[in-house]
């Protein structure tokens, strides 16, 4: 099972569609958190709707922290082998949980995966790949980056499959409770 994050402050414009994204999945074992971060709109209602229709979904609610600690507190609560951070405001690929976890069920070696993502505008309208897809790999950048990953700009959402990893691993390192 995936366990598959969603932190959200404010983002009711957006949050429906990123949650429904995680429900149109092809891989469908998955438990999905909802930690809303003390929003001051309707986004917890949202979570909250979704979650009283399906038993995947929990919404918990909490006061403003910020996005890494919220995500850790998400983390924590999380029950699956892998978990993989949504940002509030993108959407999933539907196949994006199936190909991803793939790849970490068959390659025991491998802890992280990390895919490409897309831009589109506010119409949907694709508008090409995102820039940190055009920068090579690096193991050392990788590990210096910040654990929230703000991908959003003004220029438009983001399509994103998600950072999925292997919580039992990331534990080993001390990434998650420290």
């Amino acid at each position: 099972m995936i366990s598959i994050i969603i932190t959200c402050y404010n983002r009711e414009k957006y949050l429906a569609q990123s949650i429904q994204s995680v429900l149109d999945q092809t891989y469908k074992n998955f438990e999905l958190i909802v930690w809303d971060d003390g929003s001051t709109d309707n986004s917890y209602a949202i979570a909250q709707a979704y979650a009283s229709k399906d038993s995947r979904i929990r919404a918990i609610a909490a006061h403003h922290q910020g996005c890494v600690i919220s995500a850790k507190n998400a983390i924590a609560l999380s029950t699956g082998k892998y978990f993989g951070c949504v940002d509030s405001d993108d959407y999933l690929e539907p196949t994006c949980l199936e190909q991803t976890i793939k790849i970490l069920d068959y390659n025991s070696n491998i802890g992280v995966v990390y895919t490409w993502y897309g831009r589109i505008d506010a119409l949907d309208n694709f508008l090409g790949i995102g820039y940190r897809c055009a920068i090579l790999y690096s193991a050392k950048r990788m590990l210096k980056s910040q654990p929230c990953n703000i991908t959003n700009t003004s220029k438009g959402l983001q399509l994103q499959c998600a950072r999925q990893a292997i919580k039992e691993a990331l534990q080993r390192r001390g990434s998650i409770n420290n």
